[in-house]
């Protein structure tokens, strides 16, 4: 572990915590690209990830905070409420450095939902400049398809989001869609059948012929529940 907790820097947070009494209408930019304890950013106007950006980072955030273009990404990780939330925050090597992974592949936002720890942000959530709409979400075939429509004042970019929840939630497909101001767009997202499929000692093999979906938001979010069957799924990646 290269890190012995997820707070930042001596002195950051209260260097926040200063400006936001000054005036609370700030924006604050974390150049982070890892989990992070986010507790300092309860009282900003706003909150930006920015994981790692490299070259051009002043000029892009810049014109985020300007308004000239949209942060049109989604969390990468799930922010927790406290550090002991991760479900794997204290694993360490052992005697002789064996390292037993008794969490199995509930890992990271797997392992908040499956233990009901709601997370400060959650894995695939994030905002922009705009509102959107979903609707009529269906399995069509071996994909599922829903209806995004802009319903505010400007151009952005949503990203629709496919979950299974069996054995542990798990993202299995995504879209992202730009629409313009009262554009309206039926997005598809092709699913493939290793997605809900489990390794054991057999090999691969289905977790279920019927599965249970949702399109979702974010890996917390209720969203639309769906059913697809394992047969129809595409299986080019097998």
């Amino acid at each position: 572990r290269a890190r012995p907790d997820t707070r930042l820097a001596p002195g950051q947070a209260e260097l926040v915590a200063r400006v936001l009494a000054a005036n609370p209408r700030t924006a604050i930019v974390a150049n982070i690209g890892h989990a992070f304890d986010a507790s300092w950013a309860e009282d900003a106007a706003a909150l930006i990830a920015a994981w790692y950006p490299g070259e051009g980072f002043a000029e892009a955030i810049a014109a985020v905070l300007a308004g000239d273009l949209e942060p049109g990404g989604r969390m990468p990780v799930s922010i927790a409420r406290e550090e002991a939330d991760y479900p794997a925050f204290d694993l360490k090597p052992g005697e002789g450095g064996r390292l037993p992974y008794h969490e199995g592949t509930r890992l990271g936002y797997r392992g908040l939902i499956a233990n009901g720890t709601p997370a400060r942000h959650p894995f695939g959530s994030g905002a922009g400049y705009t509102r959107f709409d979903w609707s009529d979400a269906a399995v069509e075939g071996g994909s599922v398809a829903v209806t995004v429509r802009n319903n505010g004042d400007r151009a952005g970019s949503e990203i629709v989001q496919v979950y299974r929840d069996t054995p542990e939630p798990t993202l299995v497909g995504f879209a992202k869609v730009h629409l313009q101001p009262g554009e309206e767009r039926r997005v598809s997202i092709a699913l493939s059948a290793r997605r809900f499929m489990i390794w054991g000692q057999g090999g691969w093999t289905p977790i279920g012929r019927t599965l249970n979906l949702r399109v979702a938001r974010h890996a917390e979010d209720h969203g639309m529940p769906l059913i697809a069957a394992f047969d129809d799924l595409d299986d080019a990646a097998l």
